[in-house]
Protein backbone atom coordinates (compact mmCIF):
# COMPACT_ATOMS: atom_id res chain seq x y z
CA UNK A 1 0.00 0.00 0.00
CA UNK A 2 2.59 2.31 0.75
CA UNK A 3 4.41 2.07 -2.83
CA UNK A 4 1.12 2.63 -4.22
CA UNK A 5 -0.09 5.91 -2.32
CA UNK A 6 3.73 7.53 -3.02
CA UNK A 7 3.50 7.09 -6.48
CA UNK A 8 -0.07 8.62 -6.71
CA UNK A 9 1.77 11.80 -4.38
CA UNK A 10 4.23 11.22 -7.16
CA UNK A 11 2.15 11.48 -9.61
CA UNK A 12 0.27 15.02 -8.16
CA UNK A 13 3.44 16.21 -7.49
CA UNK A 14 4.28 15.97 -10.99
CA UNK A 15 1.41 17.25 -12.36
CA UNK A 16 1.82 19.85 -10.47
CA UNK A 17 5.20 21.46 -11.92
CA UNK A 18 4.12 20.31 -14.99
CA UNK A 19 1.23 22.96 -14.97
CA UNK A 20 3.83 25.21 -13.66
CA UNK A 21 6.39 25.19 -16.04
CA UNK A 22 3.94 25.51 -18.85
CA UNK A 23 2.56 28.60 -17.69
CA UNK A 24 6.19 29.71 -16.90
CA UNK A 25 6.49 29.32 -20.31
CA UNK A 26 3.62 30.87 -21.30
CA UNK A 27 4.58 33.97 -19.92
CA UNK A 28 8.25 33.87 -21.69
CA UNK A 29 6.86 33.18 -25.13
CA UNK A 30 4.49 36.67 -24.12
CA UNK A 31 7.12 38.39 -22.81
CA UNK A 32 9.43 37.60 -26.21
CA UNK A 33 6.59 38.22 -28.75
CA UNK A 34 6.35 41.90 -26.62
CA UNK A 35 10.59 42.28 -26.64
CA UNK A 36 10.24 41.64 -30.53
CA UNK A 37 7.59 44.05 -31.00
CA UNK A 38 9.00 46.93 -29.07
CA UNK A 39 12.83 46.31 -31.36
CA UNK A 40 10.67 45.91 -34.41
CA UNK A 41 9.22 49.47 -33.53
CA UNK A 42 12.20 51.08 -32.56
CA UNK A 43 14.22 49.76 -35.64
CA UNK A 44 11.38 51.51 -37.66
CA UNK A 45 11.17 54.43 -35.89
CA UNK A 46 14.79 55.72 -36.43
CA UNK A 47 14.74 54.42 -39.93
CA UNK A 48 16.78 50.75 -39.88
CA UNK A 49 16.34 49.52 -43.29
CA UNK A 50 13.70 47.06 -43.70
CA UNK A 51 15.42 44.24 -44.89
CA UNK A 52 17.74 43.92 -42.10
CA UNK A 53 14.91 44.46 -39.10
CA UNK A 54 14.83 40.38 -39.20
CA UNK A 55 18.23 39.73 -38.15
CA UNK A 56 18.34 42.58 -36.17
CA UNK A 57 15.70 41.63 -34.05
CA UNK A 58 16.87 38.00 -33.62
CA UNK A 59 20.22 39.25 -32.61
CA UNK A 60 18.55 41.54 -29.72
CA UNK A 61 17.06 38.61 -28.46
CA UNK A 62 19.62 36.31 -27.87
CA UNK A 63 21.31 38.89 -26.04
CA UNK A 64 18.61 39.46 -23.72
CA UNK A 65 18.44 35.44 -23.42
CA UNK A 66 22.38 35.59 -22.90
CA UNK A 67 22.32 38.48 -20.38
CA UNK A 68 19.13 36.97 -18.95
CA UNK A 69 21.07 33.67 -17.93
CA UNK A 70 24.52 35.73 -16.82
CA UNK A 71 22.46 37.81 -14.45
CA UNK A 72 20.06 34.90 -13.24
CA UNK A 73 23.78 32.47 -12.77
CA UNK A 74 25.08 36.11 -11.07
CA UNK A 75 21.61 36.19 -8.79
CA UNK A 76 21.96 32.58 -7.54
CA UNK A 77 25.51 33.02 -6.86
CA UNK A 78 24.75 35.74 -4.16
CA UNK A 79 25.52 38.97 -6.11
CA UNK A 80 24.22 42.30 -5.88
CA UNK A 81 22.82 44.15 -8.66
CA UNK A 82 23.81 47.82 -8.76
CA UNK A 83 21.42 50.36 -9.41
Amino acid sequence: MAIAEGFTSMQADLDRERKVITKQWAKREEQTERVMQAVKRILRKYGYPPDKQEKATLTVLEQAEVLSEVLSEGLSEGWALVA
